[in-house]
């Protein structure tokens, strides 16, 4: 009987760091609480002349970007490389596998100046990056990385 309970009071302490460190499990398509801001920390950017992307806030289910949580990007461009964009975020990883889009993912843009907000669900980990891309959604051409983990994209 020792044993068992010794071996129960283990297994339960081997399993709470688990529990305490899992990331929160937030429905992808809503309602969100995007009550947390989160510190924007801009990486590489690669960007055509006249072009830009900025960044102006970060608010989220988590005051981290983590898997498992929804975030809001607000920003402003300046798009002079072409007649319109779209823009989204996207995450680097070796996962191939497709994931549902969301609400407001991608938002479409005109050449000039603007603001722009969009949404992006962290399905797993990786550096996150906002990008413009062609209006056929095929090739993206301009890019800002931020709070990433890797050195470059820090």
């Amino acid at each position: 009987m020792k044993i068992r309970t010794v071996f129960t009071a283990v297994f339960a302490a081997m399993l709470t760091p688990v529990a305490l460190h899992a990331a929160p499990s937030v429905n992808p398509n809503g309602p969100y609480d995007l009550s947390h801001t989160v510190n924007v920390a801009v990486g590489r950017t690669v960007v055509q002349p006249g072009d830009n992307i900025v960044i102006d806030a970060i608010h989220g289910s988590a005051d981290k970007i983590a898997p498992g949580n929804i975030y809001r990007i607000d920003g402003h461009y300046t798009l002079k490389s072409k007649e319109s964009a779209n823009v989204a975020v996207s995450v680097t990883n070796v996962d191939t596998k497709s994931h549902p889009a969301i609400k407001n993912d991608t938002v479409t843009i005109a050449r000039g100046d603007g603001t722009f907000t969009v949404y992006f669900y962290m399905w797993h980990d990786g550096d996150p990056y906002i990008n413009f891309y062609s209006s056929d959604k095929t090739n993206s051409f301009d890019g800002v990385y931020f709070n990433g983990k890797d050195e470059w994209a820090r």
